[in-house]
C-alpha cells in the first residue's frame, strides 16, 4: 500500500536532490537529452495532487520516483566535473562492436566509496516496463537506456585500475545477448544426457569443480537455477570480453586484490582459473571450456560476432619521453592501457635516461605521469577523430 503522504515525502526528497542536479552538464548530447526528459518529468510530477490518486496510480508514481532517483545516481557522476570522458569513450567504442547502430545505450557511472566496488547495475538498461510506464502516464519518451557502471570514487582517474571497466561492460553485453545463459542451458542439457566426453568433462571440472555433483543436475531437472554455475559462466565471459581489448591487464589488478585466490565463491571462480581462462584465449590454445564461450558468442549473435583480439599493438617510447602517444586508430586506443601497464610493471629508468634527469622519479610521480599521459593520448585521438569527421 502506498500512502499519499509518504509519496509526498518521497517526491519532496526527490525535488531536493533534483535542485542540485538540474543544472548538470554532460559531455555528449544524448546524456543532455536524457537529462532534459528528467526535467520534464519532474515538472509533471510537481503539479500533481497525489491525494486525488487511487492506489494503483500512487504506486505508479512511486515507481517513477524510484526511477528518477536511480537515474540521478548515475548521471550525477557522469558530468564533465566527475568521470573523465576519455575512459567512457573507450568503453563506448568497445560497445559499438557488440550492439546494432539503431540501439541507443548510454554508458553512465556512479562513484562509490568502496575501493573494490567495480560493478554493473542492470536496472535501467533492460527495464522496458518503467520506460513504457513513464510514456503512458506522462507521454515522455526516453530514447536512450542507461548502462550503469559503479567504480570507486578514489580511482575515477586511475586508468590502470579502470581497465576493470571493460569487464563490467562485458556484463552488459552478456545480459543483452544471453551468452552465459545459453552456455548454462546447453551445458546442463548435455550433462543430463551424458553427452560430454570424459576428457572434456575433466577439463570442465578444472574450471567448475562442482560440475559432477549429482545435486547440480537434480536442481536443473527440477527447474531450479544453479546460481553458482550461472555466476561463474558470466564472470568467465566478462574476463574474456575484456581481454579482447586490454590483453591481460585486468589480471594484474585482480591477482593483487584477491591474493592469487585458488578457491571459488558462490559468485566468482577462483582467481587462478580466471587468469588461466584468459591466458588460454590470448595464447590461442585449445580448450573445451573456452570453446563453449566461443561457440555461444557465435550462436547468440547469429555468427556475426566472435571472441577475438580487438586491440592493435604499437611500439613507442613516447611516455618515457613524457609525451602522449599518437594513436592511429581505435584498436590502438584500447592497447594504450596495456602499454601503460607495461611501463608501470617494468623498469622506470627510461624516464630518467631519455630526459637527462639528474634524479630518479618516485612511484607517485610515475603513477601520475602514466595516468596523465594515457588520458592525454586518448583525448588527443578523440579530438583528431572528431575533427576529421567534421572536415569530411
Amino acid at each position: 500500500m502506498v500512502d499519499n503522504k509518504l509519496l509526498n515525502l518521497h517526491f519532496t526528497q526527490l525535488s531536493s536532490a533534483w535542485r542540485y542536479s538540474k543544472e548538470n552538464i554532460y559531455s555528449d548530447a544524448k546524456k543532455n537529452e536524457y537529462h532534459s526528459n528528467l526535467k520534464i518529468l519532474h515538472s509533471k510530477l510537481s503539479v500533481e495532487d497525489f491525494s486525488l490518486l487511487d492506489e494503483p496510480e500512487l504506486l505508479k508514481r512511486k515507481v517513477i520516483c524510484d526511477f528518477f532517483f536511480k537515474s540521478l545516481e548515475f548521471l550525477n557522476s557522469s558530468t564533465l566535473n566527475h568521470i573523465p570522458f576519455e575512459i567512457v569513450k573507450c568503453l563506448e567504442l568497445a560497445l559499438c562492436d557488440w550492439i546494432d547502430n539503431e540501439e541507443d545505450f548510454l554508458i553512465v557511472t556512479s562513484l562509490v566509496n568502496d575501493i573494490h566496488n567495480f560493478s554493473f547495475d542492470p536496472s535501467l538498461a533492460f527495464n522496458e516496463e518503467i520506460y513504457n510506464l513513464i510514456n503512458s502516464v506522462y507521454g515522455i519518451e526516453f530514447k536512450s537506456r542507461l548502462i550503469q557502471i559503479n567504480l570507486p570514487a578514489h580511482l575515477d582517474r586511475d586508468y590502470l585500475a579502470n581497465v576493470v571497466l571493460y569487464h563490467e561492460l562485458g556484463h552488459f553485453v552478456d545480459y543483452k545477448l544471453n551468452i552465459s545463459k545459453a552456455i548454462y542451458e546447453d551445458l546442463l542439457s548435455r550433462l543430463s544426457l551424458n553427452q560430454i566426453p570424459e576428457a572434456n568433462l575433466n577439463e570442465l571440472v578444472e574450471y567448475f569443480p562442482y560440475i559432477k555433483d549429482p545435486l547440480l543436475l537434480d536442481y536443473y531437472r527440477n527447474g531450479t537455477t544453479v546460481h553458482v554455475l550461472m555466476s561463474h559462466l558470466a564472470e568467465y565471459f566478462c574476463d574474456l570480453f575484456a581481454s579482447q581489448y586490454i590483453h591481460s591487464c585486468s589480471n594484474h589488478y585482480l591477482n593483487y586484490l584477491t591474493q592469487s585466490n585458488t578457491n571459488y565463491s558462490q559468485t566468482h571462480p577462483s582467481t587462478t582459473n580466471r587468469i588461466r581462462m584468459v591466458d588460454t584465449f590470448l595464447k590461442k590454445e585449445k580448450s573445451f571450456p573456452l570453446a563453449l564461450f566461443e561457440h555461444a558468442v557465435l550462436k547468440c549473435t547469429s555468427d556475426i560476432k566472435e571472441l577475438k583480439v580487438r586491440y592493435e599493438t604499437f611500439d613507442s617510447d613516447n611516455f618515457e619521453r613524457l609525451i602522449p602517444v599518437d594513436i592511429e586508430n581505435n584498436d590502438q586506443l584500447h592497447y594504450l592501457f596495456t602499454y601503460g601497464w607495461n611501463i608501470w610493471l617494468n623498469s622506470w629508468v627510461g624516464f630518467k635516461d631519455k630526459n637527462d634527469m639528474g634524479f630518479d622519479l618516485n612511484r607517485t610521480q610515475v603513477y601520475h605521469l602514466v595516468n596523465n599521459l594515457i588520458e592525454k593520448s586518448i583525448g588527443n585521438h578523440i579530438l583528431v577523430s572528431n575533427w576529421e569527421k567534421f572536415s569530411e
